[in-house]
């Protein structure tokens, strides 16, 4: 039990820093820019449904692969995940996955190093245990920051 505190205080304190709160700020952007042309309220309804349901998939799920086949799914199949936008021609799914893929692993590595030997089984289980968390709390991050500029384009729509 004392480990599993560890854990959770050691992701809490890599899901707050500034690096990390950035990353999921610029992609909680990306995806809002991503689908901002669709603003009739039944199809934000449903970008709002898509996020609910990643945010779902994180929540509920034991494996970091659910999350990102969830990524791919939605990717390959709505205009919106596919979209470029922006100066850097970003695509939010495509960001997203790489971002999950690799991005993060600096983070897993921060709250795994001297903590977890990952190379027992329980130390490769503590790894991906880890791994979950923080994507986890990238993704509540980033759906907060999507949320949040939807909202503010909603607000000067009705202005």
């Amino acid at each position: 039990m004392k480990k599993r505190i560890e854990l959770i205080i050691r992701v809490n304190k890599a899901a707050g820093s500034e690096e990390f709160y950035q990353k999921s700020q610029n992609l909680g952007v990306l995806a809002a820019q991503s689908f901002r042309e669709e603003l009739g309220s039944e199809r934000q309804q449903r970008h709002r449904a898509q996020m609910t349901g990643l945010e779902n998939i994180a929540e509920t799920t034991l494996k970091v692969t659910d999350v990102l086949d969830y990524v791919k799914k939605q990717t390959a199949r709505q205009k919106g995940w596919q979209k470029e936008v922006g100066a850097n021609k970003e695509r939010f799914g495509e960001s997203l996955k790489k971002c999950i893929e690799s991005e993060l692993e600096t983070f897993v590595n921060n709250v795994c190093t001297g903590f977890i030997d990952s190379t027992t089984n329980e130390g490769k289980q503590d790894r991906q245990e880890a791994y979950l968390e923080l994507v986890r709390q990238f993704i509540r991050q980033l759906v907060v920051r999507y949320e949040y500029e939807v909202s503010k384009v909603e607000e000067r729509v009705r202005s």
